[in-house]
């Protein structure tokens, strides 16, 4: 290929590269542009069709709205008219395929189209009907299929309000998806020409999509496409990326406000992207035709340039074939192929001055060649052909001899010259320069060590010979034998020693040399070490190096510290010894190192035990082994009160407290000389005289003969442990609210008392005591004012004993007396009296005056029993019998009293089991309007039927129920069970009437109370209005504002709550204004005799006088004549229940009853 051709390539493709590359960058850019203008384009879009599919559904949610606020309570109870108001909304039914009006029970009442078999149906399952109906506020349900149509279905809900704003009823909206008035057209609307739109849920249920069968499918699972995954958690705008079936595509997603809906528009980006790819090809198109264009531009101008140059390769040929021929200058121009030839002239010209300077040169090398102190000469066929005078020198003979003999005589013997010759031919055959260590022969016999140096004159012509080079070493060699063995003694003398060294480059801190006694150490190997730099063992920085070494220099010191690292990660403290050696020019350093760590460690461990001696807060004492103080630490200093130097030198009986006679001590030392340590308690004195308990430990020390060097003392002042230790022990034996022994330390003093009175042959008595009705004070008044009471019941029984007697308090409202050593029953008996009349006076508690009575049950030693279970158990027999006879007495224990226990016990027992054998059951008394006699509500009553016992009395059994705490399950059964039989009576046909049910104050108070209340009426379907609970006085007055709240919740709710009992607990007419109650029961105490007495008659009158105005319903329980009957609906109370109307029946009994009542 031509010269011009080569450069009209080159040219071209500089240009072609040029022009490529920068077309690249613009496409580049350009690309990147478009990309996005398609993707901004394709998301504005997606969001005129989101905006458009929003628009619809608040259309058809506002239309929905309007229609539902047009619907009327009097249109609800007027289906013909309430339908026919449906049927005239047709611009609704062009907006939804169904509509219906649902009423507060969740059933259809009216819907259009008209479809008879829809009307009633209950649709409160639906969830959007359903949160309507509660919460009252508009709801657009979730895609589903339609029951009937089995298509994709969108269902739109608005509550129906009443005047007050309360929800009466719903109107709902149905329209399905895929219908063209819809979201229908969208499915088949295209993005592009084969892109599409997907309408989906936040929860990726597909609404819409040009697959059919994905409608109200689960849409791509998390992960599968990460755009989608994020236009689901909310992003909006364009990206790429691939669908669940495998293709790219350009997608742009925007939510839909109104709704959780997420439209997507899909592009393949093949099409999204074909523009670009038009441009791409256009590029290269163009590329190639300037490419073409710019060869031919570039071939024609380097012709006409390269013209002359080929007329100078002309004129070279003809002066190479004639080195002698003188040309004519040539006429040449002035650009640079002219200069060229300028200079090859001139190169002509130096050539022949070259050859001329060549024969000076070679006699110079031949006065070199005879002046060179080594032997320089050429063999040929084993003889000398040519050497130097050097050769003369060597080998004592004479060049005009030498010359064309045998080089076999300058060998030590012909055998060694054959033998080398094997060696050297080899060598030298393919024009390598061979070298030999060897022994020569002078003319005189002696031999000399030489270097031997050889090379063929020409390597393709090996009859030419070799040249040679042989130099004397036989000095320099003995000189090295004598280092040789000095560097073998260094040697030796380096490895055998057990001391760690090493031989460390100054300049790069590279390990020259180490001994095994290092590799050892460190636990490399040799050869690893030895490849090793210092800086890779040693742990300090450079800086730090620095400082060492500075520090060490100012010390005054020859060695330095240092920390080096070993193979195994451990780091040890190095003490390293170095000084300067000078090997072979290289300058190093000869470290020899010792390992420190164990003697830095010794060290700290010293300076540790001086700070734990210093700062420990123990008392630490030294003695000598005459017992002589010899150190202290400032603990014991702060303990003892003595300066350090107060008592050195003297003995520790300094301390002494003289609460320990000379045994004790004599026993200290025995312990301590046979044991060689003692610990143990011990009182000692301060410096001011206050006498303290410590803890002390003495230990001896021993030195390495076995004598008694030392004794170590460590103690404790534990005077604050034993206050704690005496509090503890108070608290364990006595009660924490009183401040009176508890059951425990009761249990103690009886047994000491017992063995007294045996030993002694005299009696005691055991008082158990019990407060009447506590449990009322606790549940009206609070525990705050119930403690404070029994703080000051304690004081005043403590008041009424003696000091040898034991008032205790084993828990709760009960309190037990030990009367030790009496003489006669009766002066137990005078006790009680005492202590009832004590007991009975007011207390002023928390701004109440209070007045309380207890029960007395006295059990007596040794007629009532011999130890203290038993005493306990008949004294707690005898109370519970004075509390069964009326309360407010005592009673000494009788036989018969612990079948009466025994009874309670039972009672208790079987009342366990009674919710689980299902033995409770309810009855119902009415309660009657009495102008009417109409039954507006039942009263539900608990009864027992027992297996054994027949119909147990409420009165025998609620009273145990409350003590033992059963009341709450008890409470949970009736409240579940009123609301499942009043809920059966409604859909056997009767009418909806309230059932009230009594809560206990137990109940009231639990956590659980307002979620139980929930789960009877969720359980048995009961509406709120028809239960009705009923509340006493007293378990709400001093509940304090919490009370208050859960009633306001249970009210909005809807359930009625009512007083009972009113006039019996401690009113506060302003607390129960607050109450959001519907209803006062008057207590059948005051109905009783209101026809007879004038103070129950009063007070009746008022409390229906005041329920009057407190807007509240009034019912009276109890009414038994038609007196009181009379003198009620005289004084405007309406309402009534006793066994005037009717007696408490069972619930199979009541249809009975209402079928005769009407």
């Amino acid at each position: 290929m031509s010269l011009k051709t080569k450069m009209a390539l080159a040219i071209t493709a500089l240009v072609v590269l040029l022009v490529a590359l920068g077309s690249a960058v613009q496409l580049h850019l350009a690309q990147a542009q478009l990309k996005q203008t398609v993707a901004d384009q394709q998301f504005s879009l997606v969001s005129r069709v989101a905006e458009e599919i929003d628009q619809r559904i608040q259309l058809n949610q506002a239309s929905l709205a309007r229609t539902a606020a047009a619907i009327t309570p009097a249109m609800l109870g007027q289906p013909e008219k309430l339908q026919a108001f449906l049927n005239d909304k047709y611009s609704l039914l062009l907006l939804f395929d169904d509509l219906i009006v649902v009423g507060r029970d969740g059933r259809v009442i009216a819907d259009s189209p008209v479809m008879p078999e829809r009307r009633g149906t209950d649709v409160s399952a639906f969830p959007h009907v359903r949160e309507a109906l509660e919460e009252g506020r508009a709801v657009v349900s979730r895609p589903f299929l339609g029951r009937v149509t089995r298509l994709p279905t969108l269902a739109m809900t608005a509550p129906v309000l009443d005047g007050e704003g309360r929800v009466i009823a719903s109107l709902s909206g149905t329209l399905q998806i895929l219908k063209p008035q819809f979201l229908g057209g969208l499915a088949g609307r295209k993005v592009g020409r084969s892109g599409h739109f997907v309408l989906v849920t936040r929860d990726r249920t597909t609404l819409v999509s040009r697959f059919p069968e994905r409608v109200l499918q689960p849409n791509a699972a998390p992960g599968q496409n990460p755009v989608f995954d994020r236009a689901i958690a909310g992003f909006e705008g364009s990206d790429e990326g691939a669908t669940s079936y495998g293709q790219r595509v350009l997608m742009s997603f925007k939510s839909v406000p109104s709704t959780d809906w997420v439209l997507g528009a899909l592009l393949p980006v093949e099409e999204a992207y074909a523009p670009i790819e038009t441009g791409r090809w256009g590029t290269v198109y163009y590329l190639l035709l300037t490419a073409l264009a710019v060869a031919v531009l570039a071939w024609l101008a380097m012709r006409r340039v390269l013209a002359p140059l080929s007329r100078l390769r002309q004129h070279v040929v003809e002066v190479r074939q004639d080195h002698a021929r003188k040309l004519a200058d040539p006429v040449l121009g002035q650009d640079e192929i002219g200069g060229l030839a300028r200079e090859f002239y001139l190169l002509l010209d130096e050539l022949g001055q070259a050859r001329d300077d060549l024969g000076s040169r070679i006699a110079e090398m031949e006065s070199i060649f005879d002046a060179s102190p080594v032997v320089i000469g050429v063999v040929r066929d084993r003889c000398l052909i040519q050497a130097n005078r050097a050769f003369e020198r060597l080998f004592g003979v004479s060049l005009e001899t030498a010359l064309g003999q045998t080089v076999v005589g300058y060998y030590p013997t012909p055998e060694e010259f054959a033998d080398f010759g094997q060696q050297l031919y080899p060598a030298v055959a393919d024009g390598r320069v061979a070298h030999f260590l060897r022994r020569f022969r002078r003319a005189d016999g002696t031999l000399f060590w030489a270097n031997f140096y050889a090379r063929q004159i020409d390597a393709q012509q090996p009859q030419r010979g070799i040249i040679i080079v042989i130099e004397d070493v036989d000095q320099a060699r003995h000189q090295e034998e004598v280092l040789r063995e000095s560097e073998e003694r260094y040697r030796q003398m380096f490895e055998n020693n057990t001391s760690i060294k090493l031989l460390i480059d100054a300049g790069d801190g590279a390990i020259v040399d180490a001994n095994p006694a290092a590799a050892d150490f460190y636990g490399y190997p040799l050869d690893t070490l030895r490849r090793m730099n210092i800086a890779q063992l040693n742990q300090l920085s450079v800086e730090e190096v620095r400082a060492e070494m500075a520090l060490a220099d100012q010390q005054q010191r020859r060695y330095f510290n240092f920390r080096h690292r070993l193979a195994s990660g451990e780091v040890r403290e190095v003490e390293v010894h170095s000084g300067p050696v000078l090997l072979r020019g290289r300058r190093l350093l000869y470290s020899i190192i010792h390992d420190i760590t164990a003697r830095r460690r010794a060290e700290e461990q010293l300076r540790l035990s001086a700070k734990v001696f210093e700062g420990a807060s123990e008392g630490i004492v030294i003695c000598d082994r005459n017992n002589r103080i010899m150190s202290v630490n400032r603990a014991f200093v702060e303990i003892t009160g003595y300066a350090e130097a107060e008592v050195q030198g003297r003995d520790p009986r300094v301390l002494n407290s003289g609460r320990h006679d000379a045994a004790f001590f004599a026993n200290l030392w025995h312990h301590l000389k046979t044991a060689g340590t003692w610990q143990g308690e011990i009182w000692n004195r301060r410096k001011g005289g206050e006498v303290y308990p410590e803890w002390l430990s003495i230990t001896t020390v021993r030195d390495e003969a076995g004598e008694v060097s030392n004794y170590v003392a460590v103690f404790a002042d534990v005077s604050e442990r034993k206050r704690n230790e005496e509090h503890i022990r108070f608290l364990a034996e006595h009660d924490y609210l009183t401040g009176l022994p508890n059951r425990s330390l009761l249990h103690d003093r009886l047994q000491q008392a017992i063995a007294l009175a045996e030993r002694n042959s005299e009696s005691l008595a055991l008082m158990f005591i019990d407060l009447d009705r506590f449990k009322n004070i606790n549940d009206s008044l609070g525990h705050q004012v119930g403690d404070q009471l029994l703080q000051e019941v304690g004081r005043r029984i403590q008041a009424c004993v003696r000091s040898a007697d034991t008032v205790s308090r084993p828990g709760g409202d009960e309190f037990i007396i030990l009367l030790p050593s009496i003489e006669t029953p009766q002066d137990a008996a005078r006790v009680a009296e005492k202590l009832l009349e004590s007991l009975n006076r007011p207390y002023q508690l928390g701004g109440h005056e209070l007045v309380i009575t207890a029960s007395i049950g006295i059990a007596v030693f040794p007629e009532d029993g011999r130890d203290f279970q038993t005493l306990v158990k008949n004294a707690d027999a005898a109370m519970y019998y004075s509390k069964e006879a009326g309360r407010d007495s005592f009673h000494f224990f009788t036989p018969d009293m612990n079948a009466r226990v025994f009874e309670r016990l039972s009672l208790e027992n079987s009342l366990r089991r009674a919710l689980e054998r299902q033995e409770f059951l309810l009855y119902y008394q009415p309660q009657v309007d009495m102008p009417s006699g109409r039954v507006i509500g039942f009263e539900a009553l608990i009864r027992w039927q027992h297996p054994q016992m027949g119909l147990v009395s409420p009165a025998r059994f609620i009273p145990v129920a409350e003590d033992s705490g059963l009341i709450v399950p008890i409470g949970e059964w009736v409240l579940g069970e009123a609301c499942r039989q009043n809920r059966a009576w409604q859909e056997q046909g009767m009418p909806a009437v309230p059932v009230a049910v009594n809560i206990s104050a137990l109940q009231f108070r639990q956590p659980q109370f307002e979620a139980s209340v929930e789960r009877a009426l969720a359980e048995s379907g009961l509406e709120p209005a028809w239960l009705e609970l009923e509340l006493t006085e007293s378990m709400m007055l001093h509940q304090g504002q919490g009370a208050t709240d859960l009633l306001d919740r249970l009210k909005a709710r809807g359930v009625r709550l009512s007083i009972d009992d009113f006039g019996t607990g401690y009113s506060s007419l302003a607390y129960l204004k607050r109450l959001p109650l519907d209803k006062l029961k008057i207590d059948q105490a005051f109905v009783r005799d209101i026809a007879s007495d004038a103070g129950g008659a009063a007070i009746t009158a008022t409390i229906i006088q005041m329920a009057h105005n407190l807007g509240l319903s009034v019912i009276a329980e109890g009414v038994e004549t038609e007196a009181q009957l009379e003198f009620l609906q005289a004084h405007d109370c309406a309402s009534a229940q006793g066994f005037y109307f009717a007696r408490p029946m069972p619930a199979a009994d009541i249809r009975a009853f209402w079928d005769d009542r009407r």
